[in-house]
């Protein structure tokens, strides 16, 4: 499989996504490099990978469990962010892939701009048909950055680039599509996350907890409004799924059930 020639690197990570790889792996043909993060895949996403010209590399084990889960997702993005050769970085995820519009204007970019970050609109997508609204829009990502604009990922979920001084995200023209994950599956993922989350935000004691409870409340307070007014105002079909939006309630209140003082300690 040929690869374009936009000095890009395209940054994956996997662990067993053959069946929802190769649209993200074509999405991603522009980009004259394509580093596949693996996290041990006996499925045959390696296969798949190195048919597109891609360049696969095992996962860092310092960040990873003892079932070969990642523990520290800003640390794996870091050691991709080392891997690229090239100084544009385009992060996707192994089952999303881009638009048209989205592809040209990165290139433009690579070709014409100083370094810089930007955001990246991304809608999710429901047995192929797109989601046009959803309690969790405006969903964007900063997705395409040069090197010189970050100084490395943070947070151990949930990871986003931290900006160098001086550096304004701007937002991209274009989409990312974003396949929505089987529920039994992506409940499964939160599962995963949860000892994560509890990590990054447990254990800093019950006046920070009272808050977290609050904001968390008050935002699902302001999704629940969002999801009662898409119904009203557009086609259902339109609309993300409920057991979706619910599953997204759920896992909010999950994290709030990890990180309470009492629940926190005696998971520690």
């Amino acid at each position: 499989m040929n690869r374009g020639i936009c000095p890009c690197t395209a940054l994956t990570l996997t662990r067993d996504n053959a069946g929802t790889l190769e649209a993200c792996l074509r999405s991603g043909l522009f980009c004259a490099e394509h580093v596949i993060l693996d996290g041990g895949s006996v499925d045959g996403t390696v296969s798949l990978a190195e048919k597109y010209g891609c360049r696969v590399v095992p996962q860092d084990r310092n960040f990873l469990n003892t079932e070969g889960r990642i523990m520290d997702y800003g640390n794996i993005r870091n050691q991709g962010i080392k891997e690229a050769t090239y100084p544009w970085v385009m992060i996707t995820d192994s089952d999303e892939y881009l638009d048209k519009e989205s592809i040209k204007v990165m290139e433009r970019i690579v070709e014409e701009e100083s370094p810089g970050a930007y955001d990246v609109n991304r809608l999710y997508t429901y047995r192929g048909h797109v989601i046009k609204y959803a309690s969790t829009y405006p969903n964007r990502q900063i997705r395409f950055f040069h090197k010189d604009a970050i100084t490395k990922f943070i947070k151990i979920v949930h990871e986003r680039p931290e900006l160098r001084p001086g550096i304004s995200v701007k937002i991209l023209p274009g989409i990312q599509y974003v396949p929505l994950t089987p529920l039994p599956d992506l409940k499964q993922k939160f599962r995963r996350y949860l000892p994560l989350e509890a990590k990054l935000v447990g254990g800093e004691g019950w006046m920070n907890w009272f808050w977290l409870v609050f904001d968390k409340n008050l935002r699902l307070a302001v999704r629940f409004f969002r999801i009662i007014r898409d119904r009203l105002l557009h086609r259902w079909r339109d609309c993300l799924p409920l057991r979706y939006e619910f599953l997204y309630f759920w896992y909010a209140w999950a994290i709030l059930w990890y990180t309470c003082p009492l629940v926190f300690k005696k998971k520690s």
